[in-house]
């Protein structure tokens, strides 16, 4: 009897345990990361059929500089299941810097998703001068429950946080 109480409760802690575990992902361009780039880890996510149980968390690796346009953030997850990028480790906030003529003038760009959160990432544009680079740091549109927190948002000619859309609960 003692035996089959023993086996139970072992295999109630380990359901309970995949139950609540996340998905964890790393970021760094130097190093040994899941992915070097924060495009991969956000195609790694707009590419999800359904957010692992716990959700997803992406860390980024303090003190690098990523010098890239990430596409769009498309996912919807759930309060129980939220998606977070955010700074990993000691040092600076890392930054996503870029300066590009580009067709697409933002920067983080969350779009139909919900339950995102953005936490210790600076976005920065290194030349506000030029009107064919970066206007807006944080575009979302059509998302809700969205946090962007400890980031900073530097040189941007038109808006830091755009929101449109219907967009609800955004917390900045």
């Amino acid at each position: 009897m003692r035996k089959l109480s023993i086996l139970f409760i072992t295999a109630w802690l380990l359901i309970f345990e995949q139950a609540n575990a996340q998905t964890v992902k790393t970021v760094g361009n130097t190093g040994s990361a899941d992915y070097t780039t924060l495009s991969q880890a956000v195609n790694y996510i707009n590419e999800l059929t359904e957010i692992p149980p716990g959700g997803v968390i992406i860390n980024v690796t303090a003190g690098q500089v990523f010098t890239e346009n990430p596409p769009a953030i498309t996912k919807v997850a759930s309060a129980s299941n939220p998606i977070v990028f955010q700074r990993s480790g000691e040092g600076a906030n890392p930054i996503i810097s870029y300066e590009d003529d580009l067709d697409d003038k933002l920067v983080v760009h969350i779009q139909n998703s919900a339950h995102i959160t953005w936490n210790g990432i600076d976005v920065q544009d290194t030349n506000p001068t030029n009107a064919n680079t970066y206007q807006v740091a944080v575009a979302i549109e059509a998302s809700s429950d969205i946090s962007i927190m400890n980031s900073t948002l530097t040189n941007f000619s038109r808006y830091g946080v755009y929101s449109a859309g219907a967009s609800s609960n955004i917390h900045i």
